[in-house]
């Protein structure tokens, strides 16, 4: 029986140092592990030293009860191993993820530590100042930039307060002009652009522009920011120099404007200069008819004195004669006065009045040269009405006529008309939408195609220089041009077509030159 016993012993404690040798390879503890397989191993020689006494000694026999307490311990020591097995199995895994976490984690960190290191390679390489700032003003982090500009070190530089590195100032900024865009970033938690003016080491100033970012937490409060400031002292002072440059150009632009003004000006003078003698004989035409009157009038005057026929109603009669004749006569001299003075300002004028009046003045010197006038409005409806300058309106009107009877009087001299034709001027006028327009044809042959086009240029001429001057038509398209409208000409069957196109109506508002 102590036979069988101690067997069992022994293998029980075979099989403890088989599983103690397992747990050597599940939880890499070697030395722990091999101590325990020692310990096992020897007691299990032990047994084996017992059961080989038992077998062969000469007459010893070992207690039973000492063979069943070791085979009892033999099978506590298994139980334990292979209760400790599952133990040890979980811890192992436990272990292994843990390490495998951990491995994770150190990647992590590896990629974080390289990435760190490139942001701050890029950060040290781009010449604008960045910083990683506090919401207490404190400065956590700088690029080169910063250190190189301001003249500080890494280690001076971080935990300084940015008003006191870029401001030298030891309060935050709170100028209306200069805000501190950290408390407004804060506030909007949205990025925020200011312009400031900083103060380096060596007490230049220099102008920046600066953009601050809001790093939010998870509570969305900005507790960090990155101030990013670029120096645009350069940009400023060309700014700067450009406004002075558009200052002195502005300044030289109204003085061109002004003496080309004043040269427009001159040019109309000019023209109504050049008109002055064709003025003078339409005047002595208009005065001709009431003179005549007022003679006759003075004879009758004697005649009655002679016969004793003057009394009350006879002086009555031929004073209100006499005076309507004067006042014919004035008002032929106000017409043509107001004609050679310039409109100050542009006014709303009708169109079709002012063309009457200028043929009013000018229709008798024409009928006296063998030239008809039509006038042609389509305007029944209602009044066709401009706004601009009716005076100089009306020298365009008198300088196309008189170029009109030149070319006809000119083509009868070259028998290029018959002297049993007559001249023939119509003038007509309409409305389409917006636009007054006016057409002024006649009959004097028309203008050469290949100086057609040059008509319009200022001191182009066809005529001998005792009688033309060149600036006619170049003075008549600028007065068009500066009432909002267009001077144009072509060809038409026997003669010429000028037509004129104006802005219609007084609510129009005509952008145009005074005219001084």
């Amino acid at each position: 029986m102590s036979l069988i016993l101690s067997l069992v012993s022994v293998l029980t404690q075979a099989i403890a140092v088989y599983m103690a040798l397992r747990l050597i390879q599940i939880t890499q503890r070697r030395s722990a592990w091999v101590f325990i397989s020692i310990a096992i191993i020897l007691m299990m020689f032990r047994r084996l030293e017992t059961l080989y006494i038992s077998a062969h000694g000469d007459g010893i026999v070992i207690p039973i009860g000492f063979e069943i307490i070791g085979l009892i311990t033999s099978i506590f020591m298994l139980a334990g191993v292979f209760r400790i097995k599952p133990i040890f199995q979980s811890i192992k895994e436990s272990h292994d993820k843990i390490k495998e976490s951990l491995s994770e984690k150190e990647i992590l960190l590896n990629e974080l530590r390289q990435t760190k290191q490139l942001l701050e390679t890029v950060a040290n390489g781009i010449t604008e100042e960045i910083m990683l700032i506090s919401n207490d003003f404190e400065i956590l982090w700088a690029n080169d930039a910063v250190i190189k500009n301001h003249k500080g070190k890494n280690n001076g530089t971080l935990g300084m307060h940015c008003h006191k590195l870029t401001h030298h100032s030891d309060i935050p900024c709170c100028s209306p002009t200069e805000p501190c865009p950290i408390v407004d970033c804060e506030l909007s938690r949205q990025p925020a652009i200011v312009h400031h003016t900083h103060i380096m080491d060596d007490g230049s100033n220099a102008f920046v522009e600066i953009v601050v970012y809001p790093i939010l937490n998870i509570e969305g409060s900005a507790e960090r920011f990155v101030h990013v400031s670029r120096d645009v002292t350069l940009r400023v002072k060309q700014e700067e120099e450009i406004r002075n440059l558009n200052k002195i150009l502005e300044q030289k632009l109204k003085q061109e404007v002004y003496l080309r003004e004043q040269e427009r000006q001159l040019l109309i003078q000019q023209s109504k200069m050049a008109t002055m003698g064709e003025m003078i004989g339409a005047i002595a035409h208009q005065w001709r008819q009431p003179l005549n009157a007022i003679s006759i009038i003075a004879q009758e005057i004697h005649d009655a004195y002679k016969c004793n026929e003057m009394n009350a109603d006879y002086m009555k009669e031929t004073i209100g004669i006499i005076l309507g004749q004067i006042d014919f006569m004035s008002k032929t001299i106000n017409d043509f006065r107001n004609l050679l003075n310039p409109s100050k300002t542009p006014a709303a004028f009708f169109v079709d009045e002012t063309i009457e009046a200028i043929l009013f003045m000018f229709r008798d010197m024409l009928s006296k040269s063998n030239i008809a006038i039509t006038f042609e409005k389509d305007c029944l409806v209602e009044k066709c009405m401009s706004v601009g300058q009716p005076n100089e309106f009306k020298q365009v009107l008198l300088i196309l006529l008189t170029n009109s009877r030149d070319a006809i009087c000119s083509h009868w001299e070259k028998n290029l008309l018959g002297k049993d034709i007559q001249g023939r001027i119509t003038i007509s006028i309409s409305k389409h939408n917006d636009k007054v327009l006016i057409t002024h044809t006649d009959n004097g042959g028309g203008i050469s195609d290949d100086i057609i086009d040059k008509i319009f240029n200022q001191y182009f001429t066809t005529k001998p220089d005792e009688k033309g001057t060149g600036i006619g038509l170049y003075i008549g398209r600028t007065i068009i041009e500066g009432m909002g409208g267009s001077l144009t000409v072509r060809n038409v069957d026997g003669g010429a077509e000028f037509s004129i196109s104006l802005p219609s109506g007084e609510l129009q508002v005509i952008e145009t030159q005074p005219l001084l």
